[in-house]
């Protein structure tokens, strides 16, 4: 019984550990599903998306504005099929900004990082 809650504790200071990693990236994370549903995403993907994580949960990532867009859609597609990162950039004229988004695939999904590159 001791070997399960020592290991129950190791895995919840895992997790905690990963969970800050997560959050203290500040660009956009989020994590999609074989869908493209999202799964997980940061708190700066949620300031950018405006939306808080359950309002993001489960719909599709290119129903936000920084993640839309017919480059970013082939570029999704096309790591899906090389299983290999991939890069878009692209401008989005609602928010007056251009994004670097940069692909790379799961085991079951994928995971989106998206900086803002406007400055550049």
């Amino acid at each position: 019984m001791l070997a399960a809650e020592v290991a129950r504790a190791d895995a919840e200071r895992q997790r905690a550990r990963l969970t800050a990693i997560f959050e203290s990236i500040t660009d956009s994370f989020i994590v999609v599903d074989d869908e493209l549903r999202i799964v997980d995403a940061n708190l700066a993907a949620q300031k950018l998306a405006r939306q808080d994580l359950i309002g993001m949960l489960g719909r599709r990532y290119d129903a936000f504005p920084h993640l839309a867009g017919e480059s970013l859609a082939k570029v999704v597609a096309r790591a899906s099929a090389n299983r290999g990162p991939e890069t878009s950039d692209g401008y989005v004229a609602s928010l007056d900004r251009w994004f670097e988004t940069n692909v790379f695939p799961l085991d079951h999904g994928m995971s989106l990082y998206t900086r803002d590159v406007t400055m550049k």
